[in-house]
């Protein structure tokens, strides 16, 4: 924490990096179903999260504490890739990804809604994605644009996968067959 009064607001549920140069991070949201989507730790409070870490710049802060890691797994007899062995900040892209990630895409409830449509209920006004109805949040306090202040370059990519536990079958995480795929 260094002299502030409290830690960063930096909620990952994952961070993936790849096996070769460039070396890329994605920095990923998880969420599973319906429930995950609203409320106070919901996909509205991570798109900004995700945002003011991509606007404040702090990716090159995250740099060295994921070498650190990979270091100490290293150590501690991890099978850990031999091209990440050695890794330097140099090594890795500038910018990260942003992925979210919802899981169990599968139509619910009396209108048979999917979370992807929830998800743009919860984030736009557009109705994308196929929503059917957008939420209190999007019309009091703005809209997905709103949340990252019309920031152009912050390009998030949504995954949604009707896989359902214990049955995911999704074998690497980011591979985008396992899902459907949507950016902004």
């Amino acid at each position: 924490m260094k002299g502030k009064k409290s830690a960063e607001d930096w909620r990952f549920d994952i961070i993936a990096i790849s096996k070769e140069k460039p070396f890329r991070v994605a920095l990923i949201e998880l969420k599973y179903g319906f429930a995950a989507i609203g409320g106070k730790s919901g996909i509205r409070k991570h798109v900004e999260d995700f945002h003011k870490f991509y606007r404040d710049k702090k990716f090159d802060i995250l740099k060295p504490e994921l070498i650190s890691i990979i270091e100490k797994l290293c150590m501690l007899g991890v099978d850990v890739p031999l091209s990440l062995k050695g890794l330097k900040t140099e090594d890795i892209t500038a910018e990260p990804e942003f992925y979210f990630i919802v899981l169990n895409n599968n139509p619910s409830g009396r209108s048979k809604n999917t979370p992807k449509q929830t998800t743009s209920g919860y984030l736009f006004n557009d109705k994308r994605w196929g929503c059917k109805k957008v939420s209190k949040s999007v019309t009091e306090k703005g809209d997905y644009y709103d949340l990252i202040e019309n920031d152009d370059s912050f390009k998030p990519i949504f995954l949604f996968s009707k896989a359902k536990l214990p049955d995911l079958q999704i074998h690497d995480v980011l591979d985008k067959k396992y899902y459907e795929v949507e950016t902004i």
